[in-house]
């Protein structure tokens, strides 16, 4: 007993998608050896669910685990093009980008999703939107480059610029704590621990408040809080 079970897995796969608003309507498990390089699960299993789908009227799948480019691809084929195919990232990343706040917190995330994006470009923009449909300019594709060569060009470039970004903020908010310290002279204590595991709730108890935002919700708070203990 205390190990990490399947089910526990999945109970928390479960308030995942509650969190991002996700309605779980059915479950379903598969034991394979190793799971399938090009659907992830079996070809019985993927038609099974594949026929919940249309039974259920779902608008999503979601995998707890990590899928490749082509697992994705290959599912989307047999589920269909109005169902999303969601893996275990793709959701925390979700609900990261509902959660953020402040501006570090909202270019971490938008940096970690378009690095999840980037090798399955083909698949987020399979409807031939590409980044011409975001104002990205079909004049700016080199010669003999493909759309999602250019979108995957376009895409570093951003990554870069976003993460030159974030390196510009953490600095200034180096420079905003080691002068606090250097005023204040106070001790600091972090609390750290698993997402609602209850440290904004602990915080607000410490500080007699409830100031900070607390919910019986996975990643609930995602921005880090200070708070003065007195």
């Amino acid at each position: 007993g205390g190990g990490w079970e399947l089910n526990d897995s999945l109970d928390e796969l479960e308030r995942l998608c509650d969190t991002a608003g996700i309605e779980v309507v059915k479950r379903d498990v598969q034991n394979m050896q190793n799971p399938s390089p090009s659907t992830f699960i079996g070809s019985g299993k993927v038609d099974e669910i594949a026929e919940a789908v249309r039974e259920l009227d779902c608008q999503a799948v979601v995998f707890d685990d990590e899928l490749s480019p082509g697992q994705q691809r290959n599912l989307q084929k047999v589920v269909g093009a109005d169902v999303k195919v969601i893996d275990r990232t793709q959701l925390i990343l979700q609900i990261f980008s509902q959660r953020a706040r402040t501006r570090e917190a909202k270019l971490q995330v938008q940096a970690a999703q378009m690095k999840y994006m980037l090798p399955r470009l083909q698949y987020f923009m399979t409807q031939g939107a590409g980044m011409d449909a975001k104002g990205g300019g079909k004049y700016l594709k080199g010669a003999g480059e493909t759309q999602v060569e250019m979108d995957r060009r376009l895409f570093k470039g951003q990554i870069q610029r976003i993460e030159k970004e974030i390196e510009e903020v953490k600095q200034q908010r180096g420079m905003y704590r080691d002068k606090r310290r250097e005023r204040d002279r106070l001790p600091l204590v972090a609390i750290v621990g698993y997402t609602n595991a209850g440290k904004s709730t602990l915080l607000n108890k410490l500080c007699g408040s409830e100031e900070v935002y607390a919910d019986d919700l996975l990643f609930a708070t995602l921005d880090p809080t200070s708070r003065r203990v007195r």
